[in-house]
């Protein structure tokens, strides 16, 4: 197996934000479309919703972490979880598909299973 499975983007809806429904939907992506690969990649940077000012109060932008850096921060801390990790010095991070991967019920908040 040497196929990459790249995620260029998930967006979630701001009625189901912190529920880990990111790792959720990243989760079940990976198992759909990712078992004859042998790995994942995506580069976790916050969305840039500055030319878009109507998608930007669709998905709440303004209530986003304004300092870019931070951002960038939270969402590599957050796909971490899954064993994501940065591919050297490149703003990509990957996980190799033919280690054990975290089951989705241990990434969703207990609250909400």
């Amino acid at each position: 197996h040497g196929d990459l499975l790249y995620v260029r983007e998930i967006e979630i809806l701001p009625l189901h934000r912190g529920r880990a429904l990111g790792l959720y939907v990243l989760r079940n992506v990976m198992d759909t479309f990712g078992e004859e690969c042998a790995a994942t990649a995506l580069c976790p940077w916050p969305y840039d919703y500055a030319n878009e000012p109507k998608r930007a109060e669709e998905m709440s932008a303004g209530d986003f972490v304004k300092d870019r850096e931070v951002a960038t921060k939270k969402l590599t801390d957050y796909v971490s979880r899954l064993g994501f990790s940065r591919v050297r010095d490149t703003e990509f991070f990957a996980v190799d598909m033919t280690r054990k991967l975290p089951q989705i019920d241990d990434l969703l908040d207990r609250r909400y299973r």
